[in-house]
């Protein structure tokens, strides 16, 4: 197996010196190309740990590695570099007037040539499915199309990691089915991009490679989709649901049905449609 991208090892951190801490001993690893999503109740410490990966806090205990380097502030400038971050509200990261020059900015801020642009910003406004909007105002664009315009941004600048810090919080479910629709785009034409999602959507989820749950500060849980969300009284203990369409096949399933349990509920639905 080749070495992860982010190893985190111990990691404890307190917003006050001597104060409760928001992280306990969380330890793991992220290899290249997984898609690992983080999920936990609200207070249970994930926006926390995005912050600390992005190295926007400081006076931690443990380590983080990036790319195999231990994180640092001498280091911080050019690992950051190798990172992509899409926030919860994608009004907060919008600079441009228009949707291509939005795209543009992070190109601008690395120097890229001139002329090498507009090839680049068409390509990955193509790739959200942005391409027809590039002359539009942001402001004028609904939440969901906002935040694949802040994806496209970030994807321009070809990082290594892409973290989505509660990235689809503030939209409607159809908002959410774009976004979900994106990144299996992405993972499927990018395979070696690594993405880590920190998320109380369980849904989004349960589209990951990887799920790690947090709960009071500490990881709990982890593993696939269907190990996570076969340990049910793990999950009700930290508050959290499991995917709809797995919930009812576990039903089903227990009723004596000769379902098998799934994430997707479009194969659940064919395979009832079937019967």
């Amino acid at each position: 197996m080749s070495s992860p991208l982010l190893q985190v090892d111990n990691l404890s951190f307190s917003y006050e010196e001597g104060g409760e801490k928001t992280l306990q001993n969380v330890s793991f690893s992220v290899y290249p190309g997984q898609y690992v999503a983080i999920i936990g109740h609200n207070g249970s410490g994930k926006s926390t740990l995005a912050k600390l990966i992005m190295g926007l806090l400081g006076g931690y205990e443990g380590e983080i590695r990036l790319f195999g380097e231990k994180l640092d502030r001498k280091n911080l400038k050019s690992l950051r570099s190798r990172i992509g971050i899409v926030f919860q509200n994608p009004d907060n990261q919008f600079v441009g007037s228009t949707v291509a020059d939005d795209i543009a900015f992070g190109l601008e801020n690395r120097q890229v040539d001139p002329k090498q642009m507009d090839s680049i910003i068409r390509e990955f406004a193509s790739l959200s499915g942005m391409e027809d909007f590039l002359d539009r105002e942001p402001s004028s664009l609904s939440g969901g199309q906002k935040q694949r315009v802040a994806i496209s941004g970030v994807l321009a600048m070809s990082p290594e990691i892409v973290i989505l810090d509660e990235a689809t919080a503030m939209l409607d479910p159809k908002g959410k089915k774009e976004i979900a629709e994106l990144i299996a785009k992405v993972k499927e034409r990018m395979p070696s991009l690594t993405i880590l999602s920190i998320t109380h959507d369980i849904e989004e989820a349960g589209n990951s490679d990887e799920v790690l749950v947090l709960n009071e500060g500490r990881l709990i849980l982890r593993g696939t989709p269907e190990e996570v969300f076969s340990s049910s009284s793990v999950l009700d203990s930290s508050r959290l649901d499991v995917p709809f369409a797995y919930a009812l096949s576990e039903k089903l399933s227990n009723l004596g049905l000769n379902v098998k349990r799934t994430l997707k509920p479009d194969e659940l639905l064919e395979e009832l449609l079937c019967r």
